[in-house]
């Protein structure tokens, strides 16, 4: 890599790139180990799908809650017309 490509790739990380630091025991850091090999991903892969999976159940579970309070909210508007 050149120092054009070098520079190039500085700028972009500081501009779209937060770096995260965890604090894990070594035992859960092993656990991450054989549980990312497993996966066939890197610790770091392993942490991002993992947490984006997390979150999309998240949002998911919201988004329900959401749906039923609004249907809540309807079904109460129509016993008290």
């Amino acid at each position: 890599m050149n120092e054009t490509q070098k520079e190039k790739l500085k700028e972009y990380k500081k501009e779209n790139i937060k770096r995260v630091p965890l604090d894990v025991s070594y035992e859960f850091y092993t656990r991450l180990l054989q549980h990312s090999a497993l996966d066939g991903r890197s610790v770091n892969g392993y942490i991002k799908r993992s947490l984006e999976t997390i979150m999309n159940m998240e949002d998911e579970l919201e988004k329900e809650r959401n749906d039923k309070n609004t249907r809540l909210r309807e079904k109460l508007k129509e016993l008290n017309r």
